[in-house]
């Protein structure tokens, strides 16, 4: 007779014995073996093994998570670095300037140039950073309004036309459809500000553009902003990260071209936050696409929504 017990166990048959009792009638006996133990044994084995398993992924993975933060903070101090190097230096040679009573009225100028645009490249560090943080934070908020799509495309290319002239590159901008968009004006600008400045950057001798379409989606108006480049283009690794927080597509990156890795996170998260989504397509020494997708935010569709 086998002892009850309140959990599974298995009971195997070790031998199976016929006998005869004092009336000569067979009997039959059986043996088994309770192995309860031995196999709760062997789950918590198992269970510890992957336990550790587990523990060995998150140790890599934060090993990595490390790694990538050190390389941008090298990045980011480099960058930070830079502009305010240059606008102690420039204040302190414009203090020299001054104290010479025939100074050089072009050097003045000249200094006083370096120094504002030092500030301001400054300044956009900054702000990138503080945009991620609020981002991350879910403390952004959009400001929705109906404005002119090609007008604001218009100015947005003769700010990046210094870049684009730099590396020798030839800017075209097409549009069609109707011309006015409800979304947030600032971010809009922000995400294709960006995304022109990249293009530029990563392009030499070569053509970058701007194509501006509308299209009806699910009974709303969507908005499909694309920049294409015949720049340096990307290799399928590098595509996979495009978007990543604190990475670029190599970590010497920033040495050649300039940046934190941080402006196309950004705008990444800034499609998602405005109901769209920005997507990337690129080929190693043949350019990339980055399109953007976005709906219209309307006051009939926030009627809708609420």
């Amino acid at each position: 007779t086998m002892a009850k017990s309140n959990h599974d166990f298995e009971v195997p048959l070790l031998r199976n014995t016929v006998l005869l009792d004092h009336e000569k009638e067979p009997v039959i006996i059986e043996a088994f073996v309770d192995l309860t133990e031995r196999k709760v044994a062997e789950q918590e084995s198992q269970i510890a093994k992957e336990l550790a398993q587990q523990n060995e992924f998150e140790k890599q993975l934060a090993m990595t998570a490390n790694k990538t933060k050190s390389v941008f903070l090298a990045s980011m101090s480099h960058e930070l670095r830079t502009p305010l190097n240059a606008i102690i230096g420039y204040s302190d040679y414009i203090e020299d300037i001054v104290a010479d009573e025939d100074f050089d009225q072009d050097d003045l100028i000249f200094s006083n140039k370096n120094i504002n645009r030092s500030g301001k490249n400054l300044l956009a560090l900054i702000n990138n950073i503080l945009d991620l943080s609020k981002i991350e934070a879910d403390k952004s908020e959009l400001f929705i309004e109906s404005f002119n799509i090609g007008e604001l495309c218009e100015h947005t290319l003769l700010t990046v036309d210094v870049l684009a002239k730099k590396n020798n590159n030839e800017m075209k901008f097409f549009i069609e459809g109707n011309n006015h968009f409800f979304t947030d004006e600032m971010r809009f600008n922000q995400i294709i500000l960006n995304l022109l400045s990249n293009a530029c950057k990563f392009t030499k001798n070569g053509v970058v553009e701007l194509s501006i379409k509308f299209y009806e989606k699910e009974g709303r108006e969507w908005l499909q902003a694309s920049v294409k480049d015949s720049g340096v283009g990307m290799s399928s690794t590098q595509l996979d990260k495009v978007f990543d927080e604190f990475a670029q597509a190599e970590s010497n990156t920033s040495k050649e071209f300039g940046g934190t890795g941080l402006g196309l996170s950004i705008c990444k998260k800034l499609a998602k936050l405005m109901k769209g989504d920005l997507e990337a397509a690129s080929h190693f020494g043949k350019g990339s696409c980055f399109t953007l997708n976005i709906p219209s935010m309307s006051p009939e569709y926030q009627q809708l929504k609420s």
